[in-house]
């Protein structure tokens, strides 16, 4: 009830009614009002208890590490739909999906600070090997930009791509963000928004001022090379269904051989040794 009482029904179906792009619609599920309300107030609740758990685990690090130089950071892999769009689940672009916490604490990282700049996952593991003292140029594969956490920087572009299969065939959806500005293409066509929402293409606007800054931005995230060349896209939807193919292939072998689980282990009695585990009488194999 802590949340439910927070989340207005009528924000609830306004986010219902939204179309989404049409390599979407496939992910459309049929809900209401209220179960967008209820599944929003227990994500919130489940949020409010990881980040205690996150601040119990930041105080254990600290403890652990006393005065020593340190670093801690925390983020997650994806967000959640929550029913925008009639959509649950990661599988978008949708900024639902695609922001996630960041944060960082620790050695020369100014208490409170708040970081105004789309930045990248990508990003993370080259701030670390900054901080850390380490070369970049010797970790080629590490492709993201370290982050100042002293002071702004100037906005950058941040890009995302997306392959998804719709009606048939695959879609790349890409895009570009910078500041306040998202910049989409999806199969040719392309959309500018201002965030945080994603409703009103700026190229569609009858303001002439927004439609003319929004022509600028996606000329300047095209000259600063935001979006794969026509060709490179090709080839990537290309060798994902090949991909696909040879998925189908492996699966088609498995369900004729029926091959043992790999990853299933079968480990003697009395081989795993701990204070966690203790044997029971008459115990025989025990399978992982």
């Amino acid at each position: 009830m802590k949340y439910q009482e927070r989340i207005s029904l009528k924000d609830c179906e306004r986010d219902m009614e939204m179309e989404p792009f049409p390599m979407y619609q496939e992910l459309k599920q049929g809900c209401d009002p209220e179960l967008i309300r209820d599944c929003r107030a227990a994500y919130c609740g489940m949020v409010e208890t990881l980040d205690g758990y996150v601040g119990q685990l930041y105080e254990r690090f600290r403890s652990m590490e006393g005065e020593s130089p340190h670093l801690f950071c925390y983020t997650s892999d994806h967000g959640e739909q929550m029913g925008r769009r009639q959509i649950f689940g990661k599988q978008t672009l949708y900024e639902e999906a695609l922001r996630v916490p960041l944060y960082w604490a620790g050695d020369q990282i100014p208490a409170g600070k708040t970081y105004h700049q789309a930045v990248s996952l990508l990003d993370v593991s080259r701030t670390i090997l900054e901080a850390a003292g380490g070369d970049p140029l010797e970790y080629p594969l590490h492709h993201g930009t370290p982050l100042a956490m002293t002071k702004e920087e100037e906005p950058r572009w941040v890009r995302a791509q997306q392959v998804i299969r719709h009606d048939g065939h695959y879609v790349m959806a890409e895009l570009a963000v910078r500041g306040n500005v998202k910049l989409w293409s999806v199969d040719g066509e392309t959309r500018v928004y201002e965030l945080p929402e994603e409703e009103v293409d700026l190229l569609q606007s009858i303001e002439k001022e927004k439609k003319n800054r929004a022509e600028r931005l996606l000329e300047e995230a095209e000259r600063a090379g935001c979006f794969i060349p026509e060709e490179e896209r090709k080839r990537l939807l290309f060798m994902e269904q090949l991909q696909e193919k040879n998925h189908g292939r492996l699966a088609r072998w498995g369900m004729v051989k029926c091959p043992k689980e790999p990853a299933t282990v079968r480990m003697q009695a009395g081989s795993l040794k701990g204070p966690w585990r203790k044997k029971s009488a008459g115990e025989g194999e025990i399978e992982r």
